[in-house]
C-alpha cells in the first residue's frame, strides 16, 4: 500500500495533463484552437475545421460515446503540410486518422497542395 501511495504522489503532477489530453466530454473549441496553433507553427492555411455533431454536456448517445469525429483541410507547401501532419500526430490529445488525402491543383501562377484529414479524438464521458 505504501508503494502505491508513493507512486501516486510521484505521478500526481501528471494527472491534470491526462485530463487535458482525454477530457471527460468533447471539447471541439479546444481541439479547433490546437489545430489553429499547429497550422500557425507549420505555416499552413487552414481552409476548414469540421467537428461531427456531438453532445457537449449531459447524456451522450451510446453510438457517440468515446470519440469526437472531425475533418480538417489545409493548404501550403509539401514540407509545411508534412510538418502540420507530424504536429497533428503529436498533439497532447491523441488523434486517430481515418482518411488522409492530398490533392494538387494548378493555376497559371502556382501549384496548390491541399491536405484533407478525417479522424477522431477520444474523450471519457458518456451516460451516467
Amino acid at each position: 500500500l505504501q508503494t502505491a501511495q508513493n507512486i501516486l504522489n510521484q505521478e500526481s503532477l501528471r494527472i491534470p495533463i491526462l485530463e487535458l489530453s482525454i477530457p471527460a466530454f468533447p471539447q471541439p473549441q479546444s481541439f479547433a484552437h490546437q489545430i489553429e496553433g499547429i497550422a500557425s507553427t507549420a505555416q499552413v492555411q487552414v481552409l476548414g475545421i469540421t467537428v461531427n455533431e456531438t453532445s457537449l454536456k449531459g447524456d451522450i448517445p451510446v453510438k457517440d460515446q468515446g470519440e469526437m469525429g472531425f475533418s480538417v483541410s489545409a493548404t501550403g507547401s509539401f514540407q509545411n503540410l508534412f510538418s502540420f501532419l507530424k504536429n497533428l500526430e503529436n498533439l497532447r490529445s491523441p488523434v486517430k486518422i481515418d482518411v488522409l488525402g492530398i490533392s494538387l491543383s494548378k493555376t497559371e501562377q502556382e501549384n496548390i497542395l491541399t491536405l484533407v484529414i478525417t479522424g477522431k479524438t477520444p474523450y471519457l464521458g458518456g451516460s451516467k
